[in-house]
């Protein structure tokens, strides 16, 4: 047996001092105390009626706290898709070929990607040259949000861009127990530094993972802010540097695992295009059978009817006179 609101027993406490004092002055005939305690004026009757009242009370503690035994089984249906989204937060994300620049642009589209889930969970991870869980998976949008507005270029100290790492990182922290759906989002400029692509998106194939990737910046590219301070990142012989994104390498991902490849653009058609011709759609043609989950039973009927018993008798008692 388990209790639901478990702290609510706590109040039972309170009842053992007057139900001992009653058995007490029941059994010693010292019906002072009960005339000083509870205003008695004389024995057995009110003796009952105490013990009626506080033993109804007793019960409907208990059945207050929810008392709980037994399962039932239920057939759940597995609904909606486990989804990590990967952000690039590499300097190059800076650029401001896309207003105001890719990475604010790319944490626009991830917000607005929230709008769109039905029954998903969702977890965040920022990459550079490193990366890290930064939100695990999760049905609580507001709570993902609260970490990707924390998302900034200077959260990981470590230069570069590495996506198999994060790609890596994403497939092992898929819910292996839940045997959902897995989608991984990779939002970057494909400016890939460290790493090996193709390596990665082999092993997101042979894990049945699809890799949908929205392409940031532009085929023109725009230069890098320096990070330092005014200016932009020059090279060793002194030229500016210019991030360009690396298209193909992306839609060569995308094709490899299943997904699907698109360039960030205004408005919805691009996350429309991953979302409902992607992850969605294979959510509805998957066979994947319910789940069975444990469910206990609620049992406060049981407490709830003696509460009932007792009452009714002490009204019964007062009813007759007897009291």
């Amino acid at each position: 047996m388990n209790f639901e609101h478990a702290s609510n027993l706590g109040l039972i406490a309170f009842l053992l001092l007057p139900i001992a004092l009653i058995l007490f002055s029941a059994s010693r005939k010292k019906n002072h105390l009960l005339k000083t305690c509870f205003n008695f004026n004389n024995g057995t009757s009110h003796y009952r009626s105490a013990m009626y009242q506080l033993m109804g009370l007793f019960f409907l503690i208990l059945a207050f706290s929810g008392p709980r035994w037994g399962y039932t089984i239920r057939e759940v249906k597995r609904i909606g898709s486990d989804i990590f989204i990967l952000i690039d937060t590499s300097d190059s994300m800076q650029a401001t070929d896309q207003s105001p620049s890719r990475l604010e642009r790319a944490k626009r589209e991830i917000i607005d990607l929230t709008q769109m889930l039905k029954g998903d969970r969702i977890g965040l991870i920022p990459f550079a040259g490193k990366s890290y869980v930064a939100c695990p998976l999760t049905y609580d949008y507001n709570a993902f949000q609260i970490f990707l507005d924390t998302i900034d270029v200077s959260l990981i100290p470590i230069k570069g861009t590495n996506h198999e790492a994060a790609i890596k990182l994403a497939l092992s922290s898929f819910d292996k127990k839940t045997q959902r759906l897995g989608s991984i989002i990779l939002i970057t400029d494909g400016e890939s530094t460290l790493g090996d692509l193709s390596h990665a998106s082999m092993e997101a194939k042979k894990k049945g993972i699809k890799i949908y990737i929205i392409g940031t910046g532009t085929m023109a590219g725009a230069p890098i802010p320096n990070p330092d301070g005014g200016g932009f990142k020059t090279d060793m012989e002194g030229n500016i540097v210019i991030s360009k994104m690396n298209e193909a390498d992306l839609k060569n991902m995308a094709f490899e695992t299943g997904g699907i490849y698109v360039r960030s653009e205004t408005g919805d058609i691009d996350l429309e295009k991953i979302y409902y011709e992607g992850i969605h759609q294979e959510k509805k043609e998957s066979t994947l059978a319910p789940e069975q989950k444990k469910i206990p039973r609620e049992r406060f009927q049981i407490p709830l009817l003696l509460a009932f018993c007792f009452y009714l008798l002490d009204l019964k008692m007062k009813n007759r006179g007897i009291t």
